[in-house]
């Protein structure tokens, strides 16, 4: 995939190359003061949902969908202030993914799905995305 400046949302960009442990997916943006989240998907599974509540809770949820049914929620309080900029990464480990907020990891979540089955980044809610990348560490 690489590099995407300034995509659409809402949208579900294609990934194109494998994922795999070492892949780290990037998103610099500037939320509103609406809810937003960014998903990795399979066609039918969510490797990741991260929810960023802005309007009520100031919360950052975190879950997977796996065999028609969610994952256990991780929750922790949003850092990303409304109408603020942000840069989130989303790191593919051996087992689980790390999510990092302006460098400093916020959680990690264990793998529901296999890596390699993602096929998709889905961007959603309200914000403005100045770049999503995808690289292979």
């Amino acid at each position: 995939m690489g590099a995407i400046d300034f995509p659409k949302v809402p949208q579900t960009l294609k990934v194109f190359s494998k994922v795999y442990p070492g892949t780290r997916f990037m998103f610099t943006g500037k939320c509103s003061s609406k809810n937003f989240s960014f998903a990795l998907v399979s066609s039918t599974e969510i490797a990741i949902l991260l929810e960023f509540e802005i309007e009520s809770d100031n919360l950052i949820k975190a879950k997977s969908f796996s065999n028609e049914k969610w994952s256990n929620e991780k929750l922790l309080k949003n850092q990303i202030p409304s109408n603020g900029t942000f840069f989130v990464q989303l790191v593919t480990c051996r087992n689980f993914f790390e999510v990092y907020s302006g460098g400093s990891l916020l959680l990690t979540l264990d793998f529901c799905i296999p890596p390699e089955s993602i096929t998709g980044i889905r961007l959603m809610g309200e914000m403005e995305m100045y770049r999503v990348e995808m690289e292979h560490l």
